[in-house]
């Protein structure tokens, strides 16, 4: 992983020559992670975020408890996707929560459709039906993308851009798993990710 991250941060050719940081994609979704307490790529998560490239990230899908959110999702810097259901303003049942134990910060940070959601796949048409917060992540790093390429002056500002993902997004309220407001809350974060209104 620690590789991977590397290669994003000055991408080379498929020999692993010619490292060129001028290709460094501006956004990166994460569908993987941990259920336990990990730090290990907090410091690559740092140098990847110092050099304008923000990381995106799964909650996980360890829900519907509390205090279930993976990691590095659960890291305060990375923006974490907490997965919608079915048609639905209503979080899956299977997308992780906070609060994260021992932070003061509210996880997840947003929700996104993640339930029956048509996918890539290797088999049959090449495409499938698939459910999870590795769904709901993608749908909102593709987003990101969009802002961009709306609003190319956030491009490298990785604080502003995740505060303007969280600020646009429509806020559902909870004030389920020990949220202190009903909104941004420990379920839905600040809300669902609304593309028209980060490009307003």
């Amino acid at each position: 992983i620690l590789k991977c991250f590397q290669f994003f941060l000055s991408p080379t050719k498929t020999d692993g020559s010619s490292p060129d940081p001028t290709k460094r994609p501006h956004v990166i979704n994460h569908s993987w992670g941990s259920t336990s307490p990990n730090t290990n790529f907090n410091s690559a998560i740092d140098a990847l975020h110092a050099a304008g490239s923000l990381q995106v990230f799964a909650a996980g899908n360890s829900g519907s408890r509390c205090s279930s959110m993976g990691y590095p999702g659960a890291y305060e810097p990375v923006l974490a996707v907490a997965a919608l259901g079915y048609k639905s303003t209503t979080a899956a049942y299977f997308s992780s929560r906070g609060p994260v134990s021992g932070a003061s910060y509210v996880k997840p940070d947003v929700s996104a459709p993640g339930q029956q959601i048509t996918s890539c796949s290797n088999q049959l048409t090449g495409y499938r039906q698939m459910s999870g917060t590795s769904m709901a992540s993608p749908c909102t790093t593709g987003s990101v993308a969009l802002l961009l390429s709306g609003k190319p002056e956030l491009i490298g500002k990785v604080a502003e851009i995740k505060a303007h993902v969280q600020k646009s997004a429509t806020p559902i309220k909870s004030r389920d798993c020990s949220s202190k407001s009903d909104h941004p809350n420990n379920v839905y974060g600040w809300g669902q990710v609304d593309n028209l209104k980060q490009l307003a």
